[in-house]
């Protein structure tokens, strides 16, 4: 599978149907496999691409006269590296041993938050797809990753 960062979003509408995709993905590995990603950050969701060629990834909005075409690119979620096994089954270490999973940014604020220990749950990752969503619309200034200068 081919796939860009979600970074590289051609318009507002592909970049919410990917993360749309993203939330799918998630919901079904919670759900339909019993484990939580534990590590969602910007460098962890993509957008699938039909083929690795330049028209592909960056089509030339200039040349085009119907503009009202939009990419329906499919969100990926990847790197499980990291993810927990939430199944009642379960013998994973949770952080109630001082380990915290997910990248600092876009961790959930009950995870870093001393002396509390919880364990890692399924609205901790979506606060960390929230803050992702929020970092890319604060600091990317348009399509194909244009970032703001600040």
């Amino acid at each position: 599978t081919c796939a860009i960062p979600i970074t590289w979003f051609s318009c507002t509408r592909e970049l919410f149907h990917a993360a749309m995709g993203v939330l799918v993905g998630h919901y079904n590995g919670y759900k339909r496999r019993e484990i939580l990603h534990s590590n969602l950050s910007d460098s962890n969701i993509w957008m699938r691409i039909e083929a690795a060629n330049s028209a592909c990834t960056v089509p030339e909005w200039q040349e085009m006269e119907d503009l009202s075409w939009y990419p329906w690119r499919s969100g990926i979620l990847g790197d499980w590296g990291l993810r927990q096994d939430v199944s009642s089954t379960s013998k994973t270490r949770s952080n109630d041993d001082g380990f915290i999973t997910g990248t600092f940014p876009f961790q959930a604020a009950e995870l870093i938050q001393p002396p509390v220990q919880v364990p890692h749950r399924l609205n901790h990752d979506l606060e960390a797809f929230f803050w992702v969503i929020w970092i890319i619309c604060v600091n990317v200034n348009g399509p194909f990753n244009h970032h703001r200068q600040w």
